[in-house]
């Protein structure tokens, strides 16, 4: 039976009621949404026990899930399709008391939303003449399982609620046919108070930390040689315990059909086959191939390890092996090298032949070098590998010899030797290479300097090599963006996915005519892309900068985009986002400092907001995309402004752009950023010019210690894996002297102590003015925790305000998702505390303790 009501016009909420004794203030949730009431009835059998001597009760009829209450979100005159009704909007009584009429053996639910507008706690007291029990975002926090007949049962729960929106659901369940009672408060004490949160009906909400780290992800999508068919694989990482899940769908092209599904498959390293619509995949080290429309699956070969590569014929694959190398002695161990550091280095890929028809393994490759695989050719005769080496004389430290095999003699051909390292792959007849990597590849031919003498070797080129002659063309002297993959089409067409500035874009180049076209694809950043072997169409990933990621098929003859999954639509319906606008600054020596601001939700221009100041990592700019481990619109749902700056040295602004980053070390990057936060907040009135922090990591991580140093702009700063001196990075990381080698080309501690101690921020620390927090993974293996270790016992020595919090067991990147949470409420909780005055969250999350 369906119950009408009528529906208070205001939604206001009732006035707090104080106590004076104990400092009180109490408010009422007044306004709910209605689900209307559903039967239930008890199983059969109820009354005899199970096996392990229990009944079923009225208790467990309430806390069994008839629906799925985590992903209750619901909003006014939605259908709740499990009893029939719309969502009604029902309010309370003065007294803050609801009034419905109950019916027998009945259940239904009751929901309010809460938006807390900083940390805050609170006592939620419910008093009720049913039972029921009580959701706060999807996780039961209790309730009341026996009903009293003649007074009403009371819940209380102290519950601490963080920024965000919090929906509490209220389940009830009525023995009899009277009048059902239900009345919520939210009590507070100081030093909180009722003004930290809202109550609403509406679930619009802004993003959290369940944003970040949850919900379905569409990961690629790739269409089949014949373009026939395509696939699209996703994962989700589910709460409480951060398990992935994986899924694989197959759909015709042209009606979008779903032909097959695959729920977390065990196998891997799936690929379309180089012509028809199969496809291979390993499970564990067994091959096979399937067919999506009959949904057959083959065995063809087992032991089949690692990744591997179709030959165009299809005759065979090329697939590559680890073989271990000597043991270290266990009692004391003599490191070879380098890299022998690294406890996977002494191990060796080769390379190997599988025969399909024969299922003869032949053995390509040895010695006491890796090889790894660039291409097969298109007649299938032939291969492309190189060897690297190691070199402790000449930068990079480790190069590249790169040779052709002929498969049906084995006779091997030296295409170059001990060059630096590039990727190559084979143009459609055959005679040429297609090759990527430094500017300096081949020496002058990919140089394109007006300003500076070394090329940054992480702006990555492209050319033609031509097989026959060794003639090199450079296809992108004069093309600014920063090659990230590449695929030769045909006899004229080149495909580029590039990083240009802030953007990830894809460009179709015309061998001919020398000219890049830009193609569309929708989004600002293009995270994947795949190219049918035979057809015209190609499978691609984009996200936007407020944008998740979706996939598309793309028509390569009209240049036209056709969405087919975008798992994360309904996930982020009710989020709502600020705006995002460009602020690009050119400094006073005239260099163009690109950038743009993320606003908070609900900006208010008459408002002063603090802001945080966000700079690239290494030499990679900040780009536009969505979520990622350092989340801009995460922040802005916390009430902050984030003005992201890509000061000099970003790679895919140019070659000169990038080789600002050669030797520099923050020199002049330091007084970009400064320059340019300096400048927005003497531009933007909306601006807390005393409440500004900066923060970044790895080499950003390093730029926040430094910029500490040379500032009060910044009142805070978070340094997460940062470097607080060049020289020990450069000997002690595993990569740091191979990263110097760009970052700090032909300067060693010995010829440039300007360098490696003036640029230090540990030869700076007693510089620093204002707080700074340190964060690092307890296992880096990239950036050594000794790095936060040595600037933390130097500010702490100099009675400077610094924090330092490590994150046991996780290197470079915060990957577990239980760490990743805390990691992310440590950076937000030091912000409030630091640019809000708002100490409270990082007291609970890290109290005082009497062991200083």
């Amino acid at each position: 039976m369906r119950i009408n009501f009528s529906i208070l016009l205001s939604l206001l909420i009732s006035l707090p009621m104080y106590s004076q004794e104990d400092k009180t203030s109490v408010t009422s949730i007044n306004h709910w949404l209605y689900s209307g009431q559903v039967e239930v009835k008890m199983p059969v059998s109820n009354n005899n026990k199970d096996v392990n001597g229990k009944t079923f009760n009225l208790k467990r009829l309430l806390k069994f899930d008839q629906v799925d209450v985590p992903k209750f979100r619901p909003e006014a005159n939605e259908l709740a399709t499990f009893s029939g009704q719309n969502w009604n909007l029902i309010s309370a009584d003065e007294e803050g008391m609801l009034k419905l009429s109950g019916s027998k053996s009945s259940l239904s639910y009751f929901v309010s939303y809460i938006e807390v507008n900083r940390f805050t706690k609170a006592r939620l007291k419910i008093e009720s003449s049913a039972m029921f029990e009580v959701y706060v975002n999807g996780k039961a926090v209790g309730g009341i399982y026996s009903a009293k007949d003649d007074e009403l049962s009371k819940f209380s729960k102290d519950l601490t609620f963080e920024k965000q929106n919090y929906a509490v659901v209220l389940k009830v369940l009525t023995e009899k046919e009277n009048e059902l009672a239900i009345k919520a408060t939210l009590e507070f004490s100081e030093p909180y108070a009722e003004g930290n949160l809202t109550l609403t009906t509406s679930p619009k909400h802004f993003m959290d930390i369940t944003h970040v780290l949850e919900g379905p992800r569409v990961n690629n999508v790739q269409v089949s040689a014949d373009g026939l068919y395509y696939f699209v694989t996703y994962s989700e990482i589910t709460a409480p315990e951060g398990k992935t899940k994986n899924w694989i769908e197959f759909y015709e092209l042209k009606t979008n059909k779903l032909v097959s599904f695959y729920k977390d498959p065990k196998f891997r390293n799936i690929h379309w086959l180089p012509s028809g619509h199969k496809y291979s995949y390993r499970s564990g080290n067994s091959f096979f191939v399937a067919d999506p429309a009959t949904q057959n699956h083959e065995l063809l070969g087992e032991n089949i390890k690692g990744n591997y590569q179709w030959a165009p014929n299809e005759e065979f694959i090329i697939y590559s092996v680890s073989e271990d190398g000597p043991e270290k002695n266990k009692l004391a161990q003599k490191v070879e090298n380098m890299q022998d550091r690294w406890p996977w280095w002494r191990s060796r890929s080769f390379l190997f032949k599988y025969e399909l028809e024969t299922g003869l393994v032949q053995r390509l490759t040895f010695g006491n070098l890796t090889t790894n695989l660039h291409d097969i050719s298109p007649d299938s005769k032939k291969i492309i590998y190189n060897e690297s080496r190691i070199t402790n004389l000449e930068r990079p430290y480790e190069n590249q010899s790169l040779y052709e095999l002929n498969l049906e003699t084995m006779e091997l051909d030296t295409i170059w030797v001990k060059q630096l390292p590039g990727y190559v792959s084979y143009s459609p007849d055959g005679t040429q290479l297609l090759v990527t990597g430094s500017p300096a590849l081949f020496g002058e031919v990919g140089i394109n300097l007006k300003e500076h003498n070394i090329a940054n070797d992480y702006e990555v080129e492209a050319y033609i090599y031509n097989l026959n002659d060794g003639k090199v063309k450079s296809l992108t002297y004069d093309f600014d963006p920063s090659i990230e993959s590449v695929y030769w089409k045909d006899a004229n067409t080149i495909y580029f996915d590039v990083e240009e500035k802030s953007y990830s874009n894809l460009y179709k180049y015309d061998i001919k005519k020398s000219a890049f076209e830009l193609i569309e694809t929708n989004q600002d950043m293009l995270s994947s892309i795949d190219f049918s072997k035979q057809s015209y169409y190609a499978g691609y990933t984009s996200q936007g900068i407020n944008s998740s990621n979706k996939a598309y098929i793309l028509n390569l003859k009209k240049n036209e985009s056709t969405l087919v999954a975008d798992p994360e639509k309904e996930f982020f319906a009710d989020v709502e986002f600020g705006e995002i606008k460009d602020c690009v600054y050119t400094t006073k020596k005239g260099v163009e400092v690109d950038g743009f601001v993320y606003y908070p939700p609900n900006f208010n221009p008459e408002k002063k907001y603090p802001v945080i100041v966000y700079y690239y990592g290494g030499t990679s700019p900040i780009n536009r995309n969505f979520r990622g481990r350092y989340p801009k619109e995460l922040y802005t749902a916390h009430g902050y402004i984030v003005y992201v700056v890509n000061p000099s040295g970003a790679t895919g602004y140019g070659q000169d752009f990038a080789a600002a980053h050669v030797n520099n070390w923050g020199e002049t990057v330091a007084d970009e950023i400064i320059e340019a936060t300096q400048h927005f907040a003497q531009t933007h009135s909306y601006v807390n010019a005393d409440k500004i922090g900066c923060m970044g990591a790895s080499y950003g991580g390093f730029m926040t210690m430094l910029l500490m140093t040379k500032t009060d702009v910044f009142a805070t700063g978070i340094a997460h894996a940062g470097i607080s001196s060049i020289s020990s990075y450069w000997g002690e990381g595993y990569w740091g002297y191979q990263y110097s080698s760009v970052a700090s080309a032909n300067s060693f501690p010995w010829n440039n102590k300007k360098l490696y101690v003036d640029q230090s921020p540990l030869f700076n620390a007693d510089k620093q003015v204002n707080s700074i927090l340190l964060l690092h993974g307890g296992s880096d293996t990239n950036v050594p925790v000794g790095e936060s270790i040595q600037q933390f016992a130097a500010l702490r020595l100099l009675g400077k305000e610094v924090e330092f919090v490590q994150i046991p067991g996780e290197d470079h990147w915060i990957l577990d998702y239980k760490k990743r949470i805390a990691w992310q409420k440590t950076i937000a909780a030091w912000f409030d505390r630091e640019l809000k005055d708002e100490p409270e969250w990082w007291e609970d999350l890290y109290p005082d303790t009497n062991l200083k």
